[in-house]
């Protein structure tokens, strides 16, 4: 995937306009449906950079939104919720257009004053317009601002500065981040060695697939320390949409890995930027968990996140498994055989439906590579337990 780079914004130039360094814009995700054919939303925000006169008049913008392959413009209106559905702002007039490989957002005003107009501040971003894409395929998503696109805006009328307009030049730029992180499977685990089995990496032929369960990436070849795969999702607030994610391996140790099956940390594209977010992690068969606070994530390093350390790691009450019973270490719960979200009366009836099956099976949640009464025992004690990750 290509790097994030600055963006470098397009200034216009002509008689009677100054320049100033004035604002910025940025992207959130708002929606991230995670399914071929569900729904890729982020806001196109603004705001008065820290340190300038504010309030001030918005009296045009552009701003152009690249996006990558995995994302298609939808058949109907690629638009939502412009900031004039406000009542209090009238005058503008918005467009989005749907070019090729992105989007070109438009405002322009007609006759608009200090009284009527759209304030932008310096103390908080204001929400231009939501922008949406259909997922093509389930991949991370390259949604960024890059130093090929315009971006600017124009003041006009503007309160508590001396300059009558103005045109914003500063960006704020998405990153590629750093990601660490440890959890324990607590089917695969082992009291006695303190570590995963690799069973399924090291059947022959491999049972784990070189296609991740979660989405559509691929390798070539299975390291044999691998345990499984499992899907690592970063999001900026407790109940908010996946802002990206990647389905990465995890070594018998708890590591997260690289698909080299040894490199401790790995990149992921965020188009928000540094700045602190939530990891959640999801395994095929135990119950997903979200970590306990937020984790400073930016390109130039990283702190491995471990889950494995206390209870405490994990959002929620008591939503990782204490796997010696002495509160020593824990890991995710398992028994999640039909992945959905809680272990039930119905896990029984899918591990029975796979019983003496071999290979990569859901009801084998001791991923022994064998579904047998082994798995029953698995899923008893958690019944009961769900997943406290925040919808």
């Amino acid at each position: 995937m290509k790097n994030v780079l600055p963006i470098v914004l397009s200034l216009f130039l002509s008689m009677g306009i100054a320049l100033a360094d004035d604002s910025e814009f940025r992207l959130l995700v708002s929606q991230n449906d995670g399914t071929v054919g569900g729904e890729y939303q982020v806001k196109a925000q603004i705001k008065i950079t820290d340190g300038q006169p504010s309030p001030k008049v918005v009296n045009s913008l552009t701003l152009d939104v690249p996006y990558g392959a995995t994302l298609t413009a939808p058949a109907d209106a690629a638009d939502l919720n412009w900031f004039t559905n406000d009542a209090a702002v009238s005058g503008y007039e918005c467009s989005l257009s749907k070019l090729d490989g992105y989007y070109r957002i438009l405002v322009t005003s007609n006759g608009v004053s200090d009284g009527t107009g759209w304030q932008i501040t310096n103390s908080a971003w204001s929400d231009i317009v939501t922008l949406r894409w259909v997922i093509g395929s389930v991949l991370p998503h390259d949604v960024t601002l890059t130093n090929t696109t315009d971006a600017a805006a124009y003041y006009t009328g503007t309160t508590g500065d001396s300059d009558a307009m103005d045109w914003a030049t500063t960006p704020k730029q998405g990153e590629e981040l750093k990601i660490a992180a440890k959890v324990f499977l607590r089917g695969a685990f082992s009291t006695s060695t303190g570590t995963m089995n690799t069973t399924l990496s090291n059947t022959s032929p491999q049972a784990i697939p070189t296609n991740a369960p979660y989405d559509d990436k691929s390798v070539a070849s299975i390291p044999t320390n691998i345990t499984d795969w499992v899907k690592l999702e970063i999001r900026s607030q407790e109940t908010g949409p996946a802002v990206n994610f990647v389905s990465v391996f995890l070594d018998e140790n708890g590591n997260i890995v690289a698909d080299d099956g040894s490199t401790l940390e790995f990149l992921m594209d965020s188009p928000e930027g540094s700045k602190n977010y939530y990891f959640v992690i999801h395994h095929r068969n135990h119950l997903p968990v979200m970590s306990g606070s937020t984790i400073g994530l930016d390109a130039s390093s990283s702190t491995q996140y471990d889950f494995t350390t206390g209870v405490g790691q994990a959002y929620g009450t008591n939503a990782l498994a204490d796997l010696k019973g002495d509160g020593s270490v824990f890991g995710m719960f398992a028994g999640d055989a039909n992945a959905s979200d809680g272990v039930n009366s119905t896990d029984y009836l899918a591990v029975k439906n796979e019983i003496n099956t071999s290979g990569y099976q859901m009801g084998d949640v001791n991923l022994s590579g064998l579904v047998n009464s082994t798995d029953y025992l698995i899923v008893k004690p958690n019944i009961g337990n769900n997943s406290q990750v925040p919808n």
